[in-house]
């Protein structure tokens, strides 16, 4: 998912909330969310390929990031924003003096 940010430039919460059913091809449309506008975003092919990667290891899933936990195991809803931090926080241990957070990826220089 921190490669999808880096790639889209869109906020952790935007992504989680992405469904499949939102993947149009080289579109991907961002639900209006409280505040925040709809948006359709154009996928480039590394965005595309990921999609791809997972849609073929969890095709039963409704969201782009499902969560899998045993918790909501017989409902489908999307990995929560303090899961995928956790997670995130866990795989940067083995980095040190590097700060790693979902809003990292889009503050990345060209």
């Amino acid at each position: 998912m921190w490669a999808l940010i880096f790639h889209t430039g869109l906020s952790a919460g935007r992504l989680l909330s992405i469904r499949y059913d939102d993947i149009d091809g080289g579109l991907i449309l961002i639900r209006k969310q409280g505040h925040l506008k709809e948006l359709r975003v154009e996928s480039t092919p590394p965005v595309e390929a990921m999609i791809a990667r997972r849609r073929e290891r969890y095709p039963e899933d409704v969201f782009l990031f499902q969560s899998h936990s045993n918790r909501v195991k017989y409902q489908r809803r999307p990995v929560t924003i303090i899961a995928f931090n956790a997670a995130l926080r866990r795989a940067a241990r083995s980095l040190p003096d590097v700060n790693v957070s979902s809003s990292s990826a889009r503050n990345i220089p060209d």
